[in-house]
């Protein structure tokens, strides 16, 4: 019987996420800053509450004819991003399904943050060294 260990190793992968950012924008008819979270702002023509509550002569005063005008709308955006992932869940399924497919006496010996070690019969040791090779996992055998 002899032992291999399989090292964990870290790999790049992309990943989508939604951006966030704080946003602020000044309102110059209720004097007030108001403060939104998500990606971008995007204006839209749409019916104001605040101009909807006043007078049609109050409106006419400050320069409105309608109840109408220009307001902020969050938009989400999604950036694409590099992470460090390892491949420890990887080398575990792949070791499921091996044992699955072959009827096998290999047995895992200890895992630690590092690597993982298999107890792996001796008749057994080409065709393991060779399917961890074609999985391109980094092992060396004791």
């Amino acid at each position: 019987m002899k032992t291999i260990s399989v090292s964990f190793s870290l790999g790049n992968v992309p990943v989508k996420e939604k951006i966030v950012t704080d946003l602020q924008w000044y309102d110059v008819l209720k004097k007030e800053m108001m403060h939104f979270k998500g990606g971008r702002l995007d204006f839209e023509y749409r019916e104001c509450k605040y101009l909807k509550s006043l007078s049609e002569s109050e409106r006419e005063k400050i320069g409105y004819k309608t109840a109408y005008r220009m307001l902020p709308k969050v938009k989400d955006l999604e950036g694409r991003f590099v992470k460090q992932k390892s491949n420890k869940e990887e080398i575990e399924k792949w070791f499921s399904k091996y044992l699955n497919y072959n009827s096998s006496e290999i047995s895992i010996g200890s895992k630690s943050s590092e690597e993982i070690e298999f107890n792996v019969p001796d008749d057994e040791i080409d065709d393991f060294t060779s399917e961890l090779y074609r999985q391109r996992f980094d092992f060396s055998v004791d």
